[in-house]
């Protein structure tokens, strides 16, 4: 996998800080720009609060769309720390099972939402399909395990005082 700067993003990416990770995809129009905005003030208060900022990774599910450079100018635009994430659709699948993501690629044809099998997207479809996806933010700790999840609805001080808590 790749994040925005074209580097490598492996398991080792998580090692020696802790991580909140969201999967989602840049032409999502509702939940993930409201959840990268609330990420970035999760970081904004813990700086002002002089703590130490989590590393956060935003991960396409949709590669398809979300090239390196997409997905540099959508993270950067809520936070220039954030990290965004793509690769080839089997290594984000085989991710997702592990973190226990759920999203499906779907289209609307003749009022009626069809949901996308195998990859397998019609022409006139592939460029505006949605990605319905689960909203939970998960926390990795420093040794790049999975350690929890923020279930929705999320809330800026909660969040920012469970990271600070945990980083004590």
């Amino acid at each position: 996998m790749l994040d925005n700067n074209n580097n490598q993003f492996t398991k080792e990416s998580f090692i020696g800080k802790w991580s909140l990770v969201f999967f989602g995809y840049s032409k999502c129009p509702d939940v993930c720009p409201t959840e990268l905005y609330l990420l970035s003030a999760v970081l904004k208060r813990l700086q002002n609060e002089n703590k130490i900022l989590p590393q956060v990774v935003f991960i396409s599910l949709d590669p398809k769309r979300d090239t390196v450079s997409t997905l540099k100018t959508y993270v950067e635009h809520f936070h220039p720390k954030f990290i965004g994430v793509t690769g080839q659709q089997d290594q984000i699948d085989k991710l997702v099972r592990k973190m226990g993501v759920i999203y499906e690629k779907v289209y609307e044809q003749d009022g009626k939402y069809q949901v996308i099998v195998n990859d397998s997207i019609p022409k006139e479809y592939e460029n505006s399909y949605l990605v319905n996806h689960s909203a939970r933010i998960h926390i990795v700790n420093p040794a790049g395990k999975l350690f929890g999840v923020f279930a929705s609805p999320h809330n800026v001080d909660n969040i920012a005082n469970d990271i600070a808590t945990l980083q004590n």
